[in-house]
């Protein structure tokens, strides 16, 4: 038979489909842990990802997030009623740092306007560990993270007039 042949009738075969079982790719698998961690309150992992996220604020990126106020508000609009909590605490993260924008803060920041402006930029950002998009949990990273600069910084976050 040639090989003409061979290939057309080939063609003709049924082809049974199999079902490959592929595991998750490896920065999935951590991905997956990481959310499952933050979730779990982790501190540990938490305060590596306000770390990790804040190195490299600086007081142009400061400037940027007082002028996005607008979407954080938008933003509170479509929060449902279980985060009130976030509401708020954004909010104080916000006046801190409209505070040391109006004192013209420059770099290096303080780690709490560096960890609070990480803090309303992953706020703002839609996908992030768990997107915003997913009922219920959507805002459960953002939440926690929020709540735990608010924690780590206290009355810094609370005041005004600072000379930054």
């Amino acid at each position: 038979m040639g090989t003409k042949k061979i290939r057309s009738s080939m063609k003709n075969l049924p082809v049974k489909k199999v079902n490959v079982i592929k595991s998750p790719p490896a920065n999935q698998n951590a991905e997956h842990d990481l959310r499952a961690r933050l979730l779990a309150g982790d501190a540990e992992i938490i305060d590596a990802i306000i770390l990790a996220g804040s190195v490299g604020i600086r007081a142009k990126d400061l400037h940027a997030i007082i002028r996005e106020r607008e979407l954080i508000e938008k933003k509170f609009q479509t929060i449902s009623m279980g985060y009130h909590e976030l509401k708020h605490q954004i909010r104080e993260i916000m006046r801190t740092l409209e505070a040391a924008a109006l004192v013209n803060a420059t770099d290096p920041l303080p780690s709490c306007l560096a960890e609070g402006t990480f803090a309303a930029q992953y706020l703002l950002k839609e996908d992030d560990l768990i997107p915003d998009s997913v009922p219920g949990v959507g805002l459960a990273d953002d939440a926690i993270l929020v709540k735990s600069v608010v924690a780590r910084h206290g009355r810094k976050l609370a005041r005004s007039g600072w000379d930054f």
